[in-house]
């Protein structure tokens, strides 16, 4: 590892260890991170990062006593309103085409994220 890549290192390990994994890195870490990296080294890197999410789902679904499924739908909501919020909005709407769930095409959905108004 190069010297000028520790700082990058340790805050990875840290937010490990903070249960805070790479998903919560600054997009342009997490893309310089991908950029660095061989077609193998990559490869070893997402299985890391899937074995990685799936432990800390099950475990988040644990300590909530709920389903994976639901965790993972909490995070994904949570992920929504963050990038929400990073864009100084209120309201976005995100698009997504073409999903498939297990092999079967279950059309195109479109997911709104809206700060509630209090009255």
């Amino acid at each position: 590892m190069k010297l000028r890549q520790l700082p990058r290192a340790i805050r990875a390990f840290r937010s490990v260890l903070s249960d805070r994994l790479f998903l919560n890195l600054p997009l342009a870490e997490r893309e310089a991170a991908a950029c660095d990296l061989d077609d193998k080294s990559l490869l070893s890197w997402v299985r890391w990062a899937l074995a990685t999410s799936a432990k800390f789902y099950r475990n988040d679904a644990e300590k909530r006593g709920r389903e994976v499924a639901e965790v993972v739908t909490l995070h994904g909501v949570i992920a929504l309103a963050l990038a929400t919020l990073e864009a100084n909005a209120t309201r976005a709407t995100f698009d997504v085409g073409g999903v498939t769930y297990r092999g079967e095409e279950k059309g195109d959905w479109r997911v709104t994220i809206e700060t509630p108004t209090h009255d």
